[in-house]
């Protein structure tokens, strides 16, 4: 593969693809601007930053709404780039422990319902597919074409007796030439750190955000037990240089461009008509304001999800084109009507060792005609690479030992 962009080197050390002030949707710039008015009160104004308690790798707790208040108000004309990994820094230690958390509750959940011990409908971590973003288009929350999300939360009684909710948003990409489900990708997080009611506005204050991104390998040399595919994974920056004349960072190509803490809270708030027509109708009210997606639609039975719904439509479009079987699409549908299918492999043991992620900046424009088969993509007229296969590649042997659309999971 030969890289048509030039390579540059940060003040942080990593190499970093083409930067430019346009971003993939046009959506994003709103966003960043509407997280300035974010309703976000903090009722202690110390944290254990100043205190002077902090160590590697400490949880948030109470005594941080402080710090985390002033760090999701940084304002938008100051350099967000140092915003970006100081964040991560902050909340990886508790949203790191929350995700482990649930995926062991899911895995243990999954095998009771595959032996018949529970039902599905009385499992606690609840699973909704919120949405199927189709090819050419882009997803409500900014989300790349062809991606099934699949939103997961979690209740878990903390030692303190108070019961905080864990939210995932994961974007599972359709394999383009079977139109069957790769792993995920993209995982969204929004954990409840702060104790406070969820069905008043401005409940999001009691959450933090964050975002990781994932690439498989296989277990080709046996390191990893019995895993056929294991996750490996990365961070990407929104953010690049700082224009201190206009008073606004340059922007990475992204494949989906969003940065915590900016980009998620600025949808995440009470009085965001932007995400309130995603899972809503106008006139209908809403209940839980600590996330998107009301709680009664995780009850519903899977058929009736809308990102089920979307995919099956897709399906059809397939099938009555001949370009699958009937049968084919019939098997993937049956899966999805399971929540075990949802269910990433190893997701627990990759997050136990994951206590340091790597960054990577923004996509690298490459040649169409370059070989990168199921990791690039076209924005902005121009072909991308996607950022872990370009600097992964040789480490996790992709195309040697594997292609991405091998590791296909449904059906």
């Amino acid at each position: 593969m030969q890289v048509r962009s030039t390579i540059l080197t940060t003040t942080y050390g990593q190499p970093t693809g083409f930067n430019t002030r346009k971003s993939r949707i046009g959506i994003v710039l709103g966003l960043i601007a509407a997280a300035i008015a974010l309703p976000f009160t903090s009722q202690k104004s110390s944290s254990a930053d100043e205190s002077g308690k902090t160590v590697a790798n400490r949880r948030l707790t109470e005594d941080d709404r402080g710090i985390i208040e002033r760090m999701a108000n940084t304002s938008s004309r100051t350099d967000l780039r140092p915003l970006e990994e100081k964040w991560a820094e902050k909340v990886w230690p508790t949203v790191r422990q929350r995700l482990i958390n649930l995926y062991k509750a899911e895995r243990d959940e999954n095998e009771r319902i595959r032996t018949n011990i529970l039902k599905q409908e009385d499992r606690k971590v609840k699973i909704f597919y919120a949405d199927f973003v189709g090819p050419g288009e882009t997803g409500d929350d900014g989300g790349s074409e062809l991606n099934l999300h699949v939103v997961k939360y979690y209740d878990e009684k903390q030692p303190n007796g108070n019961v905080l909710r864990t939210y995932v948003n994961e974007h599972w990409p359709i394999n383009e030439e079977t139109s069957g489900v790769l792993p995920t990708e993209t995982i969204r997080v929004r954990a409840q750190i702060f104790k406070g009611p969820l069905n008043e506005p401005g409940a999001e204050k009691y959450f933090i955000t964050d975002q990781i991104q994932v690439i498989w390998g296989t277990n080709f040399d046996g390191s990893k037990g019995n895993a056929r595919m294991y996750p490996y994974f990365h961070r990407q920056r929104l953010y690049g240089d700082f224009d201190q004349k206009e008073k606004v960072n340059l922007r990475n190509q992204l494949q989906v461009p969003v940065s915590s803490p900016k980009s998620c809270m600025s949808c995440h708030h009470s009085g965001a008509t932007f995400t309130e027509d995603i899972f809503l109708k106008r006139d209908e009210e809403r209940v839980n304001y600590g996330g998107i997606t009301p709680d009664r639609e995780f009850i519903k039975p899977y058929n009736e999800h809308r990102g089920y719904i979307k995919y099956k439509k897709y399906l059809e479009g397939r099938v009555k084109a001949g370009e699958m079987k009937q049968s084919y699409a019939d098997n993937i549908l049956r899966d999805l009507r399971g929540s075990t299918s949802v269910e990433n492999p190893f997701i627990v043991e990759g997050l136990d060792e994951a206590q340091h992620i790597q960054w990577f900046d923004g996509d690298t424009e490459i040649d169409h005609r370059d070989q990168a088969t199921g990791f690039k993509y076209t924005a902005n007229g121009k072909t991308w690479v996607k950022a872990p296969y370009y600097y992964r590649k040789d480490e996790l042997q992709i195309n040697t030992w594997w292609a991405r659309k091998d590791l296909q999971l449904i059906p």
